[in-house]
């Protein structure tokens, strides 16, 4: 059995992709992000459970009428930078990978705010001037972190798709 994968966070500025890179993540490697296990199934012994549940191999696990659940998933949580700093702010106990997701600049990002049509003028300067504090952020990342340009949405969930997956070349 493979060891599961820290919680992936997924962050960077409002109209960088995210959305549509976790959503692709999601479509292509369905049973990465939603493998479940149960003895009532017969998919696994009540003992190789035990032994899966003793090697810290799920996510959750619980047991219910006698069976035992359990989900061996990778989290992916898509949150921003202040998100990321109450999840440092737990300690090592509670460790994530973080992939922060950035334009490959600003005058990119805001012609890709504008064209969604959604925005008012106001909320595209109040969205630029995050994705400013939300870049600098970028750059505290710590070692077992991505920074993921995207300047190509098929080479960022490239990049994406390697690290979620534990594939990606350091």
């Amino acid at each position: 059995m493979s060891q599961i994968q820290l919680p992936l966070v997924v962050s960077g500025p409002s109209g960088v992709g995210k959305g549509t890179l976790i959503s692709r993540l999601r479509a292509q490697h369905p049973d990465a992000f939603s493998l479940s296990r149960a003895t009532m199934y017969h998919f696994v012994s009540a003992t190789e459970f035990q032994a899966l549940i003793d090697e810290k191999a799920f996510l959750e696990h619980t047991c219910f009428s006698g069976n035992h659940y359990g989900s061996g998933k990778i989290l992916i949580l898509d949150i921003d930078m202040n998100g990321i700093q109450s999840i440092r702010d737990m300690g090592p106990d509670f460790a994530v990978r973080c992939a922060f997701i950035s334009p490959p600049n600003l005058k990119a990002l805001e012609d890709r705010l504008r064209n969604r049509g959604t925005e008012t003028e106001a909320s595209i300067r109040q969205r630029l001037a995050q994705a400013e504090r939300e870049m600098a952020f970028a750059e505290t990342r710590g070692p077992d972190d991505m920074l993921i340009i995207n300047h190509d949405l098929d080479d960022a969930y490239k990049r994406l798709e390697e690290f979620a997956l534990g594939l990606q070349q350091r």
